[in-house]
């Protein structure tokens, strides 16, 4: 069939108009598995064009500078939050917004076009031995007018031609093999030998060897030493042949062991493997069209670890759809499978492939079997193109049940449970200890970093273990996370959350639209989440809290300037929830229009002009808005730009939901608002509204950017100077306190949900992000991109999701087998450019002893402790020490309390149970559990009719209160004089029981809990506390000990 393919020719007619036979190749592609092993080979014919080797978005740089010169150097910057990856070899370029270098003859216009911007087909680039890094050459620039600032360059894919050999050809002479295993090099070519033997012998006999048949497998044995002596003699032969026949020798020769591995169950079809091989063959059918690289021929996979090291006594088939699966790993092995208990969360593009492959292969599907699936989400029409479960007609039906219900009819015992429900800490209540402590593991198929934390948490609290994966385009990653073997996916999953922005640029200096995004996801926060919580905790302790606020207002300067902005923004808060209305909401929506795209920007480039210098130590380095730093453009809102409008709209639903004005939305629901959704409508409220008044205030600046420009003592900060920030604040703090009685049960602050088109939550981020864009004269982002980036979603495409998720199979067949550390595989695959990498996972994180060498504090040190330089000498450090208990413990373990008691009991515990001494603990209501606060008979308060000054007299004289406690029972009378009620009795909270402080001062639910985590306590050693044997007793003794977490357990 190959050869047939490589000669097809079609009958077309020339120019002349004869018919003429002119070749037309059809692409082949061919696919073996066996067992554990597998294979593809691939040819395209003899010129093939790459269009796009990768695939990747095409990297983009930032221009500092270009020379004129013959071989034109270009200087160059990475944008921040982008991989630092250098350009391919001999890529070309385009420029864009680069000012200056205008052609300066009309040769040069002809061949480049009117500036360095417009040459056609943009700039080859290259490099000379001795260029710095950063750079690249352009070729002659000498008839370009001098460059004058600014631009960036983006890469241009170029095409390739790739010439393929055929079946025949690669089956003897295969090349370089793609290599797949890490672990045991050169094992590619082995299986090569093996595949071929083993084809030999099924031509031979007309039929691949019987599974499990020793007789068989020597036979193939026989016939891969008679293959490779054939090539040995070929390339003795054949010396100056251009590619060497296969070749074993510098490996040791033939490979027995994997030859009669893989001959064993070359007849058996493992539906992991299928798979797996399946998403690799179609994504090369997709390479057909010019994009990434094909296979250069043959590549080879092996997953014998997978594979009982001794052959199970249960392998001869039962004449059941699993004989495959027991052929290989014995009938035990498959009722394993079906009695497993397992929680699948997410149910997109991983979930369906993940539900098709435990349906094939039993998981299960037993009379003990059970899954529960959950997942919140509906099924999009975009969702069709690969998520292969779903239908037109499921189309705006919960993906969970959807799902399960087309999964279900491949195998007639699998039930899987389908909910749909988030996985996270509101849903504790359904998915809850008893929930976890019947699993027997979990499957994520999740496409965000927040959920996939949350479940490898609890996986670790229940000790369960986790199969882990993720995908992004034609990239994945498998994780396998065994409990007490291996890292938790947190400290050792490969994929990545995000591209690490520096926070100024994010705040000052964005450059691209994703600094945008991330900026407005932020802002999101700022807005409809924490003025609300801040808001109910002024509501709850106002005296409180504005003492808090007048504390902080004792710092320098900058703290007071840093507080303006936030107390104004609570005072807005709560000023719109009196009486709040639409109109009061956009009023609100209103002012953070101008916040946030016209004063901040104002202040920015009052304190730095768009003629600000760099000056360093004296020295001028050159303009300030270069390079990373664009300067940006106030806005003033405009009722026909429609970013502006949805803005508006956005923003004021929002604020209206946070503050009660709306009825409470219910969740995915178009109708929701539907006749106040218009851009008509919200520049009709807005034709009402206020324009703010601009206040100046500090730009917070941070690192080089406090060192640069000559603005650091004038404008905006000069101008908040002027106005005096502690009287602008103090009058802040007098309007707050004149909220006293707010009732904040109205208020709701938002919760971030993505994957609800209707909930304005992602319209805020594309408008926030595209009116930020608009300020920088960044290119704007759409609905989807925002989605994404905000939403950190991880894209997926049907062909790496089949195939990681094969993969993933791999890994719970393991976890069944009990294998040990040493035969998982995390995994990274990349089908685009045919890179395939397994690796055994790290063993947890292990606390132990450490000894540091610290810097004391300046004041114990004299002299004496400096060298020449001013630097602290190094025996004038002094030693940190940090011990473990128990020693050497990881994540994994844990202290368990056996039953509830009162926090006397519990102090008690630890000291007899484990020498430890609890040194303090905090909950979410009350920082101070233990050491225990006082608690005072209400018979030490002095009368509340007396004035403050007496009442004090009163306290200072009553023996009964320490001279530590006095104030504190002043600033209690003083809230009682307020309130005109006495404080009652209190109770310790060492006579509390465990399950009370839970309940009363960390707000946690108790019914229905097994396992409750006693977070935050800390301890110090006791004279008997003895990690190791060889740990000297007592020298722990008042030192802070590392300990794993706590848990009460209840019946």
């Amino acid at each position: 069939w190959n050869e047939f393919c490589r000669s097809f020719s079609v009958t077309q007619v020339d120019a002349s108009g004869t018919l003429a036979q002119v070749s037309a190749p059809i692409s082949f592609m061919y696919c073996f598995t066996g067992g554990a092993f597998g294979s593809v080979f691939v040819d395209l014919g003899d010129k093939h064009m790459v269009l796009d080797p990768n695939g990747e978005r095409p990297m983009v740089r930032i221009v500092t500078e270009i020379t004129n010169d013959e071989e034109g150097l270009v200087r160059f910057v990475i944008p921040d939050g982008e991989k630092a990856e250098s350009l391919p070899e001999g890529c070309s370029i385009e420029f864009e917004d680069v000012e200056g270098m205008f052609c300066t003859d009309e040769a040069t216009f002809e061949t480049n076009g009117v500036n360095i911007n417009k040459r056609p087909g943009g700039w080859r680039t290259y490099r000379k031995k001795g260029d710095p890094f950063g750079t690249l050459r352009i070729g002659d620039t000498t008839k370009l007018s001098p460059y004058m600032g600014g631009g960036t360059f983006t890469e241009k894919k170029t095409p390739t031609e790739v010439k393929f050999r055929s079946l025949a050809s690669c089956t003897t002479h295969p090349g370089e093999l793609p290599m797949t295993d890490l672990i045991n090099f050169g094992s590619e070519y082995h299986q090569h030998v093996a595949l071929q033997a083993t084809l030999d012998f099924q031509v031979a006999h007309g039929k691949l060897p019987t599974p499990n048949s020793e007789e068989d497998a020597d036979a193939v044995l026989a016939l891969a030493h008679k293959f490779v002596n054939a090539m040995k003699a070929f390339n003795e032969s054949t010396p100056n042949a251009s590619i060497p026949a296969i070749d074993l020798e510098m490996m040791g020769g033939v490979n027995e062991d994997i030859v009669k591995k893989f001959a064993r169950h070359s007849a058996v079809e493992l539906q992991p493997l299928g798979a797996f091989f399946g998403g690799v063959l179609a994504q090369e059918v997709v390479k057909v069209g010019g994009k990434y690289t094909p296979v250069p021929g043959f590549l080879h996979f092996s997953a014998a670890e997978t594979v009982p090291d001794t052959p199970p006594p249960d392998t001869a088939p039962v004449g059941s759809r699993y004989d495959n699966l027991i052929s290989v790993f014995g009938a035990k092995f498959v009722s394993d499978l079906g009695n497993l208990k397992y929680f699948m969360v997410g149910c997109g593009a991983l979930g369906c492939e993940f539900l098709k492959n435990f349906a094939l292969n039993g998981i299960t599907c037993g009379p003990g079997g059970r899954l529960t699936v959950t997942d919140a989400d509906r099924v999009e029409l975009s969702n069709l193109a690969r998520q292969f479960l779903f239908r037109e007609d499921t189309v705006g039906k919960p993906k969970s049940t959807s799902a399960c219900a087309k999964a279900t009819q491949m195998n007639s015992g699998f039930t899987p449970e389908a909910l749909e429900m988030f996985v996270g800490p509101k849903t504790e209540d359904h998915f809850n200890d008893e929930f976890w402590q019947e699993l027997d593991g979990v499957c994520n198929a999740l496409d965000n970093m927040e959920a996939r934390f949350y479940v490898d948490a609890q996986c670790v609290k229940y000790s369960k273990p986790l199969l882990e994966s993720g995908t992004m385009g034609t990239s994945g990653n498998v994780d396998p996370v065994v409990p007490y073997k291996t890292k938790t996916y947190r400290d050792g999953g490969d994929a990545v959350e995000g591209g690490g922005i520096p926070m100024c640029t994010l705040r000052n200096f964005p450059h691209l639209i994703d600094h945008c995004i991330e900026w407005s996801r932020d802002q999101f926060e700022a807005i409809f989440v924490k003025p609300v919580k801040r808001a109910k905790v002024f509501a709850e302790d106002p005296e409180a809290f504005l003492q808090d606020l007048g504390d902080k207002a004792k710092g320098d300067a900058s703290a007071v300037a840093k507080l303006i902005p936030d107390v104004a923004t609570l005072i807005n808060t709560l000023r719109s929830a009196q009486g709040a209305t639409v109109e009061s909401c956009a009023q609100l929506a209103f002012d953070y229009f101008h916040a946030l795209f016209r004063d901040k920007l104002v202040d920015l480039i009052t304190l730095y002009p768009k003629d600000a210098r760099v000056v360093k130590d004296g020295v001028d380095k050159g303009p300030f808005w270069s390079e990373k730093k664009k300067f940006p453009t106030p806005a003033e809102y405009d009722p026909s730009d429609p970013v502006h409008a949805q803005f508006m709209l956005s923003t004021t639903h929002l604020i209206g939901q946070m503050l009660g004005v709306h009825t409470p939305y219910g969740g995915d629901d178009p109708s929701y608002l539907e006749d106040k959704r218009s851009n008509e409508w919200i520049n009709g409220v807005v034709a009402g509204l206020t324009v703010p008044t601009y206040v100046a205030a500090a730009v917070e600046v941070e690192g080089e950017e406090k060192e640069e420009g000559e603005g650091d003592e004038k404008g905006a900060a000069a101008a908040v100077a002027k106005a005096d920030p502690s009287e602008v604040l103090q009058g802040l703090l007098t309007d707050l306190a004149s909220f006293r009685g707010t009732d904040p049960a109205r208020l709701e602050p938002a919760d971030f949900e993505k994957d609800d088109d209707y909930n304005f939550h992602i319209d805020f981020v594309t408008a926030a992000s595209n009116m930020r864009a608009a300020n920088y004269a960044i290119p704007p982002t759409d609905f989807s991109k925002a989605k994404l980036v905000a939403g950190k979603i991880i894209p997926a495409i049907a062909t790496t999701t089949a195939a990681v998720t094969g993969l993933v199979i791999l890994e719970l067949f393991k976890m069944v087998q009990e294998k040990p550390i040493g035969d998982f595989r995390n995994r990274q695959i990349g089908l685009a450019v045919n890179n395939f990498t397994s690796f055994e996972p790290d063993e947890p994180v292990k606390k132990t002893q450490r000894v540091k060498m610290v810097e004391p504090d300046l004041s114990e040190l004299g002299p004496e402790d400096f060298d020449e330089t001013g630097k602290i000498k190094e025996s004038s450090l002094r030693e940190e020490r940090t011990a473990a208990y128990p020693d050497k413990h990881s994540c994994w373990d844990k202290l368990l309390v056996p039953n509830d008691c009162t926090l006397a009991e519990l102090v008690e515990h630890f000291k007899q149970e484990h020498k430890l001494q609890v040194s303090r603990w905090g909950l979410k209501n009350d920082p101070f559990v233990y050491p225990p606060k006082p608690v005072f008979d209400p018979a030490v308060f002095p009368a509340l009719d007396l004035p403050k000054n007496k009442a004090f007299m009163a306290i200072r004289g009553d023996g009964r209160v320490p001279q530590k406690d006095k104030m504190t029972v002043l600033a209690a009378w003083e809230k009682a004089k307020q309130t005109g009620e006495l404080p009652k009795q209190g109770k310790s909270t060492l006579e509390m029981t465990i399950t009370e402080l839970l309940a009363e001062k960390g707000g946690v639910t108790i019914e229905g809990r097994k396992m409750l985590h006693l977070e935050g306590i800390s301890f110090k050693g006791t004279a008997g506390t003895q990690p190791t044997e060889d740990t000297p007793a007592g020298s722990l003794e008042g030192q802070d000990i590392e300990v794993p977490e706590v848990y009460l357990v209840l019946p």
